[in-house]
C-alpha cells in the first residue's frame, strides 16, 4: 500500500519549516533594526549634548546643510508673520491630541524662518483652530536650530490643498512651505526657549524613545528569533524520521 499519509504529513511539515524560516529570518532583521536605531539614538544624544555646549550664534549663517548645525543655540532678531502661521496636526502628548505652533520670522536682513512656538490642545472639533496671534513687533528670540531626521511617512501634500490661515498641515516640508507662504525659507526650524514670551508649551524630547529601549526590543525579537530556530530544528527531525 503506497505511504499516501506519510507524504501528506511531511509535506505539511515541509510548509511549516518555510514558513518558520521566513519567521526566523524577519525575527532577526527586526532585530538588527532596533540594535541599529540605539546606536543612531546614541549618536543624537551625543550630537545634541555636544553642540548644546557651544557657544551661541545668530542666524541667519551662509551654510550648505544646516543639519550640522542640529541643536545648537540660536538667536534670531526680526518680525513675526502673524498673518502666514501653520498648525503642524495630530501632535500627541500625554495621550492628547494637539498642534504645534509654526510662524514664520522674516529676519533684520530679510531672511524667512520658522519658529516652533511650541504646543497646544486641539479643540474637540478639528475646525475650532486656537487665536495664536501674536504682535508683528521687531523682537529677538532665542532658541536651537532644529532639521528633522529622514523625512519619514509623507502622503500627500503638506496643506492638503486647503486656504486660509492659520494653515493646518501634515509635516514640514521646506519646499512645500515656501511654496505656500511665498516666500523662500531658511532649511531649518528655530524651536523658541520655554523662558521666551508668546510661546506654548515646549517640552521637546530628543529621541522619542531611549536607546536602551530600542535595546530591550532588539532583545525580544532576537529571543524570537531564538525560538523560532529552536521549532526550525525540531520540524527537520520530524521530516527526516
Amino acid at each position: 500500500m503506497p505511504e499516501l499519509y506519510p507524504s501528506k504529513s511531511n509535506g505539511r511539515v515541509t510548509s511549516l519549516a518555510v514558513l518558520v524560516l521566513v519567521m526566523l529570518g524577519m525575527f532577526l532583521a527586526l532585530g538588527s533594526w532596533q540594535l541599529q536605531r540605539k546606536v543612531e539614538k546614541e549618536q543624537i544624544l551625543e550630537s545634541e549634548l555636544k553642540k548644546s555646549s557651544l557657544e551661541t550664534v545668530s542666524l541667519p549663517l551662509q551654510l550648505d546643510d544646516y543639519s550640522a548645525w542640529r541643536y545648537r543655540d540660536v538667536n534670531v532678531t526680526g518680525q513675526y508673520l502673524s498673518s502666514r502661521q501653520l498648525l503642524l496636526e495630530n501632535q500627541i502628548r500625554d495621550g492628547v491630541v494637539g498642534l504645534n505652533v509654526f510662524t514664520p520670522l522674516q529676519t533684520t536682513s530679510g531672511e524667512v524662518v520658522l519658529v516652533d512656538r511650541g504646543w497646544l490642545a486641539q479643540g474637540e472639533y478639528r475646525e475650532q483652530l486656537p487665536d495664536i496671534n501674536v504682535a508683528k513687533t521687531s523682537r529677538k528670540i532665542s532658541g536651537y536650530a532644529y532639521t528633522p531626521f529622514g523625512e519619514g511617512l509623507r502622503l500627500g501634500s503638506v496643506d492638503n490643498e486647503q486656504s486660509g490661515w492659520p494653515r493646518m498641515i501634515q509635516y514640514i516640508d521646506y519646499a512645500q512651505v515656501s511654496e505656500i507662504l511665498g516666500m523662500p525659507l531658511l532649511p531649518v526650524v528655530v524651536r523658541l526657549s520655554p523662558e521666551v514670551a508668546d510661546g506654548y508649551l515646549r517640552e521637546w524630547d530628543v529621541v522619542a524613545f531611549s536607546p536602551e529601549r530600542h535595546l530591550g526590543y532588539a532583545v525580544q525579537w532576537f529571543a524570537l528569533a531564538l525560538a523560532m530556530f529552536v521549532i526550525l530544528i525540531i520540524l527537520m527531525r520530524i521530516k527526516n524520521d
